[in-house]
């Protein structure tokens, strides 16, 4: 039990740390991207306004000016760091001048076949060659402007790998510490748990003593004065109480840690089929309409004793619910896995909380009480199932049915 716990904890802690991480370094480097976009947008917005060029914050002869207050010093050296080809068209198109004395990666040949692309593609701005272009009509004509957004990009991938090797790092790191404490933080849940099956079994266990001197008392009264109704009355009673007993200690056996039963190939498909027909008279003496269909040769390995028993709490339930009239249907069958459903006929089935149907004493309808009903079974059979490493699932079918279905 304590193992479980450890594993749900340390999953519920890894998965919300894993959404808090990525939702930091999404939220950084999406600021990270946005900011860097709207330095180049900046930038090119500044050289088609200037028709071309940057204007530098400086002239040469004014170097020896002071700084103006507020300004950094990379503000001042920004201009000399863009990159920028500008290419000057006349009103129809054809190259005036090329201007490539800002960049180095540029020759006047591949600024002529950018600017032939570009114009051949009708578009007016974008990306060519690992550049930003932006085409903007001027007075005499159009200039185009080819920006090396190179820095740009690297910074954006340098953040994107340095935040994603830190968020690992981190996220293992945090998972180390997690597994070391797992241990203490689900102790107390656990004692209180192995203290709440301990003494499940145990009052079961001392039930059975009087149960039995009950019964024989019963039987020594029948002998006496004859049966009567207070006798039968006493006898079944004292049954229901055994059912019930018999339930809670398989409850209680099934959440330890004792191994499964011993594990065996057999047919499923026989097994299913067999334990449905067992409840076909019962179903029909209900007035109630039964459909089995089972695929053939369908084997599984697990304990098969088992799995017939969460068949028959399968059925069980659906006899004892199903709408006066309705119809019940078992079918398996192979579907990428294989898949067990039990459905009936349930007109309340809309408004039920499928998932409180395997809580341990939960009944959906309180107002109508069945004999030996005690919501013990569908939870055994959660429990059988969890044994061999498949899951169950309840939801409405349809507006007026109830469906259960296995996964193995």
């Amino acid at each position: 039990m304590l193992r479980e716990l450890k594993k749900r904890f340390i999953f519920i802690v890894m998965v919300c740390m894993f959404c808090i991480f990525f939702l930091l370094l999404f939220a950084i480097n999406l600021f990270n991207f946005t900011n860097q976009q709207q330095k180049i947008s900046r930038t090119m917005q500044t050289l088609v306004e200037n028709n071309g060029k940057l204007p530098l914050e400086r002239a040469p002869h004014d170097s020896m000016r002071p700084e103006e207050p507020g300004r950094s010093h990379q503000d001042i050296e920004a201009p000399f760091m863009v990159r920028y080809c500008s290419v000057y068209l006349d009103e129809g198109y054809g190259i005036i001048r090329i201007s490539t004395d800002r960049i180095a990666a540029i020759s006047t040949q591949d600024a002529a076949a950018y600017t032939e692309e570009i114009l051949d593609s009708g578009e007016t701005s974008g990306q060519i060659a690992g550049y930003r272009f932006q085409l903007a009509s001027q007075q005499d004509g159009y200039v185009l402007v080819l920006l090396d957004t190179s820095v740009e990009q690297r910074n954006i991938f340098s953040l994107f790998v340095t935040s994603g090797v830190i968020g690992i790092g981190a996220y293992l790191l945090v998972f180390v510490l997690v597994v070391a404490v797992s241990g203490r933080v689900v102790k107390p849940i656990a004692e209180s748990y192995e203290k709440q099956k301990q003494f499940i079994a145990d009052v079961s266990h001392e039930l059975k003593t009087p149960l039995t001197v009950i019964s024989a008392d019963s039987e020594i009264l029948a002998m006496t004065f004859g049966k009567n109704e207070w006798c039968d009355s006493i006898d079944k009673q004292t049954a229901r109480m055994r059912h019930l007993i018999s339930r809670m200690i398989t409850l209680a056996r099934m959440d330890g840690e004792e191994p499964a039963a011993e594990q065996a190939e057999f047919s499923l498909s026989e097994a299913v089929y067999d334990t449905a027909m067992a409840f076909e008279p019962l179903a029909k003496r209900c007035g109630k309409r039964f459909t089995v269909r089972v695929s053939p040769d369908i084997l599984y390995t697990g304990s098969e004793a088992e799995l017939r028993q969460c068949v028959s709490i399968l059925l069980d339930n659906a006899v004892k619910y199903c709408d006066d009239g309705g119809e019940i249907t078992v079918s398996l069958r192979w579907e990428k896995h294989i898949l067990l459903d039990v459905a009936n006929t349930y007109r309340q089935a809309q408004s039920l909380d499928c998932r409180r149907l395997f809580d341990r004493f939960y009944r959906a309808d309180q107002a109508r009480s069945v004999a030996n009903s005690y919501g013990l079974g569908l939870s055994i059979a959660r429990s059988i199932l969890r044994r061999h490493h498949a899951s169950i699932t309840a939801r409405p079918s349809g507006k007026e049915s109830i469906l259960f279905r296995v996964r193995f």
